[in-house]
């Protein structure tokens, strides 16, 4: 499937709806509840750096995390980045030689040890390996402290941020204000779904066709991604193949519907796109690195695929319209 070429399709078809009457929709309602709050204030503080505490454990195994005093020389001279009174470093993770750690693996609490160790050179790394003479004290055998939320660790782990006030204020914020986005977008999608509803005409099977191979591919690719293929992305949702065909179906003609009362809506009123419209959905469509992929399919004259993001800018442009046209309510 992720081989298959796009086929050549026929110019857009252009419909018409039975009206141009502004559509009526109602105004999503989005909370920040105390409950989202904690839960994103949990994740931030699970993703921030760690800190570490020690145990009472009084060997250091090969996978553990300890604090030691290490010194590291070549030739006599000191390895500057390799020397610290006292660090944090974690064993088995390849941050150091395979050889270092081996030496290390079995020292106990309190204990220093001489030894050597072969490493690329760290100055020239596509150098042949050679010897360097280790000191290391093993300080404490370390485990990860469970954060707890208060002014000090805010000040320690979160820029910008002075207490757990602050913090909090902060991401409620945060959270309000992708809040009002994401109503925005459900509101601009609450539009066009009603528009949709005036659409009456047949589609042809070529772009049933070419929009559905379309979404496979996107499709295939999140399997990709995730490491697996789409037979195993659908099972980790728990769909078989029959309801995934149903839903594809649905989808496929939603998108063209949607995307033909767009274009009716556009030449009606007299709509066209921008450059900087087609800049936005070009950002859209690659991670805010939308000037690079217009001059890079300029530079390589897909005129095809420009014409499709000026379609895409222009059904933006539409869209953006009809809600401006719209009678809202409140929920």
């Amino acid at each position: 499937m992720a081989d298959t070429p796009k086929r050549k399709l026929p110019p857009v078809p252009e419909y018409h709806l039975d009206s141009y009457e502004p559509v009526s929709i109602t105004r999503p309602v989005y909370v920040v509840t105390d409950e989202i709050l904690e839960d994103r204030i949990k994740a931030i503080m699970e993703g921030a750096s760690k800190d570490y505490v020690p145990t009472k454990r009084q060997v250091a195994g090969p996978k553990d995390t300890i604090e030691i005093s290490i010194h590291v020389d070549k030739d006599g001279e000191e390895v500057k980045g390799l020397c610290s009174d006292k660090q944090v470093y974690s064993l088995g993770q390849g941050y150091m030689p395979i050889g270092f750690d081996r030496n290390v693996v079995g020292m106990k609490v309190g204990e220093s040890k001489s030894f050597d160790f072969d490493a690329p050179d760290f100055d020239d790394p596509d150098a042949k390996e050679r010897s360097f003479h280790a000191e290391v004290a093993v300080l404490a055998v370390l485990k990860e402290a469970e954060p707890e939320l208060t002014d000090e660790w805010v000040s320690k782990h979160i820029m910008l941020c002075k207490d757990v006030e602050t913090f909090r204020n902060r991401t409620r914020k945060q959270l309000e204000q992708e809040a009002a986005k994401a109503a925005e977008g459900e509101l601009m999608d609450r539009a066009v779904r009603e528009l949709a509803t005036r659409f009456k005409g047949s589609i042809d099977d070529v772009w049933y066709e070419s929009t559905r191979d379309d979404i496979l591919r996107t499709y295939e690719e999140q399997a990709k991604a995730q490491g697996t293929d789409l037979d195993g992305l659908l099972a980790a949702q728990g769909m078989d193949k029959q309801q995934f065909n149903m839903m594809l179906m649905l989808q496929v003609r939603e998108m063209l519907v949607q995307g033909f009362v767009l274009d009716a809506w556009a030449r009606h009123y007299g709509l066209e796109a921008t450059e900087d419209d087609v800049l936005y959905v070009a950002n859209l469509m690659s991670n805010n690195r939308g000037k690079l992929m217009l001059d890079n399919l300029r530079e390589a004259g897909e005129e095809e695929q420009l014409k499709g993001l000026e379609m895409a800018a222009r059904r933006y442009v539409a869209n953006k319209d009809l809600l401006e046209k719209a009678h809202i309510t409140e929920e």
